[in-house]
């Protein structure tokens, strides 16, 4: 184990030890020997160690690490002992998990008695009537707690995880809003697969308008109630459908547009951002990732709008000044100048406000224009290329090709082919 991480696990131990009363104990995925705490509760550390039973806690561990990152939630669960648990997944980067940290050996207020029986009939089955005293005498040192401790230790366990830097909070709370969309959607894809396409259009035209009162209203609630429900009318029953679901949200985000130029809002202000959204979506191939940024994309909205921003984001200007310039020599020293903002704050607004970098966005800005020159001209690529920014004929083939897996001659080949079977 590398040296920065066992030190982190070991804060995180020692933390735990102090505040959680019951210890805690982690386990590794790859099967190395497990570390466990110095208050770790004596009856689950009689389990981790007996050779019979540690598979049993190291499987029930693991397992409900990786429930949790995928959830984006503490997992809550019994052990085979009937004791419940604990568990966060060690996640540093908040993907991969390698390991799962555990309080365990949780005996919830009234259920002393119904435990005890449980666990002497599933210690005798495994065990020697010699060995049974060592796992007794540490149940009998068990105090019962109540729920809301319980559920205060969650919070003190992923608290715990965060601040020894195991698991990544932010990666960790997109699960949660990501997993529980999916439960809503479960719940309504019965209810959704009996409706016809115009039925559901209906139904999300309706909700989109309702969605729009709210915006205007700064009706918090409204608005979480009615992305539920568009949601729930465009993904709800076809699950492997994501181009028809991706058509039906396209219902919301161009209302949204036209209720911002209703309001005199910019034109070119309010088509580019639905311009960005469109090709932002459009990027999506994940079910779960859609859902996820179409619910962020609306209270982004709805917190500019609620907050009375007059100033568009800082995103927005550096999208247009590339809008503008793209065929120049652009450098984001010159951005940071025309929209008087840092070239560090300008990297970090773009990725923040809208996932994608500085050269992420120029080279889509010229990759489009380089389209529309390849479809409906016939200039040379030498001659596109410069026009869009590119110096390099060699670079600008490159990075067409990395955006559109074809080649500049391969495309308007490709074109001009289906013009002449059309």
């Amino acid at each position: 184990m590398e040296e920065e991480l066992w030190k982190k696990l070991n804060t995180a131990l020692r933390y735990l030890d102090d505040s959680a009363e019951c210890g805690a104990v982690v386990h590794f995925i790859d099967e190395q020997q497990p570390i466990v705490g110095k208050t770790f509760c004596r009856l689950c550390k009689a389990c981790v160690f007996n050779d019979k039973s540690s598979a049993f806690c190291r499987h029930n561990a693991t397992t409900g690490a990786y429930h949790s990152l995928i959830s984006g939630q503490v997992y809550y669960a019994e052990c085979w002992l009937g004791l419940s648990f604990l568990v966060a997944p060690i996640a540093p980067d908040g993907k991969r998990v390698i390991g799962a940290l555990e309080i365990g050996g949780l005996l919830p207020h009234g259920r002393f008695h119904e435990i005890q029986h449980h666990i002497w009939a599933t210690l005798s089955a495994i065990d020697e009537n010699s060995n049974l005293q060592h796992f007794l005498s540490a149940l009998q040192g068990l105090e019962e707690i109540p729920i809301v401790n319980i559920e205060n230790l969650k919070n003190t366990l992923l608290d715990t995880m965060v601040v020894a830097k195991l698991l990544n909070r932010e990666l960790f709370n997109i699960n949660e809003v990501i997993w529980t969309r999916q439960e809503k959607l479960s719940n309504t894809a019965p209810y959704i697969k009996s409706l016809s396409i115009q039925e559901r259009r209906e139904k999300i035209f309706t909700g989109t308008n309702t969605l729009l009162s709210a915006l205007e209203s700064g009706d918090e609630a409204l608005l979480l109630s009615q992305i539920d429900a568009i949601l729930s009318f465009a993904a709800g029953g076809i699950p492997n459908d994501i181009k028809s679901v991706k058509a039906f949200l396209m219902i919301s985000i161009s209302a949204i547009a036209t209720h911002f130029l209703l309001k005199k809002e910019k034109w070119s202000k309010v088509i580019m951002r639905l311009t960005m959204r469109i090709e932002n979506m459009a990027k999506i191939d994940d079910m779960k990732e859609l859902c996820y940024w179409f619910e962020m994309t609306i209270m982004n909205i709805f917190r500019k709008s609620e907050k009375m921003q007059v100033e568009e984001l800082l995103s927005e200007k550096v999208i247009e000044f590339i809008y503008k310039h793209y065929g120049e020599d652009i450098q984001i020293s010159d951005i940071s100048k025309a929209v008087g903002a840092s070239s560090s704050s300008i990297m970090h607004k773009l990725k923040s406000e809208t996932g994608r970098t500085f050269s992420m966005h120029l080279n889509d800005i010229r990759i489009k224009e380089a389209k529309r020159l390849l479809s409906f001209t016939s200039l040379s690529l030498g001659e596109i290329s410069l026009r869009c920014g590119f110096k390099d004929q060699s670079y600008f083939t490159k990075v067409f090709k990395k955006n559109l897996n074809l080649t500049p001659k391969e495309f308007r080949m490709m074109l001009n082919l289906k013009k002449i079977h059309a």
